[in-house]
């Protein structure tokens, strides 16, 4: 049996895990994943950003597609401009967003970033 490299990992792994923008800024970690109960799909991962975001209390949930994963730096790396972030998808730590709300399923934009 040949092994491959699927690029498989527990969500316990990457809860707490750090998150890079792209100019290697230390934005915060991974809070949690959200995913869709029927399919087994990840929807979002949920972001809590340090002081540099403006608040510690506050969550972000992005598209799995607006992360990637760095090789090279061995974590996780935002892949839409961190503006975009603070100006979307923002919930309090302490009352969790409706994930099922139309504004949790609009497309992020990049800002050029890919």
């Amino acid at each position: 049996m040949d092994k491959r490299e699927y690029g498989a990992i527990k969500s316990s792994n990457i809860i707490g895990q750090s998150v890079l923008s792209a100019e290697n800024e230390d934005l915060g970690k991974i809070k949690d994943i959200v995913l869709d109960k029927k399919n087994g799909t990840v929807l979002y991962v949920v972001l809590s950003f340090g002081d540099s975001m403006h608040s510690n209390n506050k969550l972000y949930a992005l598209p799995w597609s607006s992360i990637d994963y760095d090789i090279v730096k061995q974590g996780f790396r935002l892949i839409v401009h961190k503006d975009v972030v603070t100006s979307t998808r923002c919930f309090q730590n302490d009352q969790w967003a409706d994930f099922n709300d139309p504004l949790f399923h609009l497309p992020v934009t990049t800002n050029g970033l890919s």
